[in-house]
């Protein structure tokens, strides 16, 4: 029998990846963790090949049996479904106690960095994921670190090219869209979410990844590269955003959501404090996609994210 891998957020976009990679390969058995096993998503997993187990972060008790007799897990924690950091520590926690009582070889946890430790300012959704991260090597459990970057998607969403406004805040009619955040020089590391299980999976193949970090991105490029290839491929007249700096946006705190959280995320990349290695992603995984060909791909989307 396959050795088996369980899966948390098995029907989320990151752990969703990695358990579409990891049936694609056929080499582990997936253990697709959810807290609803007769939803549609987690149904559609099933048909797959996965093995179907209930299990709730937020009651620990029904950890256990989610990890039992697993060689591997997979563990993402989501912030975003509570926004409490202590929260969010305490459910990772209790995952790297029941992977350590279970003997787990393997955990890959999606982590990120200390943005409190580099800017000296807050920055929850980061912040907490880096406490688990120390939880993990303190525990002693045989782990993978993966570090993404920002997903391409987000230009679609929260961060699609907005139109160019006047003084009074209302769109010119110009046909110009601004994009992105002033980072100076710095460049910006970008993934698509759907890509991430790939690379995962080759974590999980090669047990050499065991006590190290991975940093995942497919791209490194300027605002203003992002901006030029984005109106190469779409037609739009799409420009970096010179001038929406870090302290810019934090300035908006209570205007834009989140507001002062995003900017110290964004001051630790203008400051370098970000690493990803783009050409080990691509060793991971080969047919990750480029920014370009992401947008390429996407280039109807694009256009409905900028009406004229």
């Amino acid at each position: 029998m396959n050795r088996v891998i369980a899966v948390f957020g098995a029907t989320g976009k990151q752990g969703g990846s990695v358990a579409a990679a990891l049936l694609a390969e056929g080499k582990f058995t997936v253990r697709a963790v959810t807290r609803n096993q007769n939803s549609a998503k987690a149904q559609a997993l099933k048909t797959q090949g996965a093995e179907l187990v209930e299990a709730d972060l937020e009651k620990p008790e029904t950890i256990p049996n989610a990890v039992k007799d697993c060689y591997g897990c997979f563990l993402i924690t989501d912030y975003w479904a509570h926004m409490s950091m202590p929260k969010e520590i305490a459910q990772g926690k209790s995952v790297v106690d029941a992977c350590k009582a279970a003997g787990i070889k393997h955990l890959v946890f999606s982590g990120l960095e200390n943005i409190k430790a580099t800017v000296g300012k807050d920055c929850p959704h980061f912040d907490g994921k880096a406490h688990i991260v120390d939880y993990i090597k303190e525990a002693g459990v045989p782990n993978s670190i993966v570090e993404l970057s920002l997903y391409m998607e987000n230009f679609l969403t929260d961060m699609k090219p907005q139109p160019e406004m006047d003084a009074n805040h209302q769109p010119t009619g110009s046909g110009v869209f601004k994009m992105g955040f002033d980072l100076g020089d710095q460049p910006l590391y970008v993934n698509s979410a759907p890509d991430i299980g790939r690379v995962v999976r080759s974590v999980f193949n090669d047990t050499s990844f065991i006590g190290k970090t991975v940093g995942i991105a497919s791209d490194n490029l300027t605002m203003q590269e992002y901006a030029s290839i984005m109106a190469e491929v779409t037609g739009r007249n799409v420009v970096f955003n010179k001038g929406f700096t870090p302290a810019v946006l934090e300035s908006l705190d209570g205007v834009i959501p989140c507001a002062k959280e995003f900017a110290a995320m964004f001051q630790s990349i203008a400051e370098g404090h970000q690493v990803r290695d783009p050409e080990l992603t691509m060793k991971l995984d080969p047919e990750i996609l480029k920014y370009r060909q992401w947008c390429i791909n996407n280039k109807e989307a694009l256009l409905a994210a900028m009406p004229l």
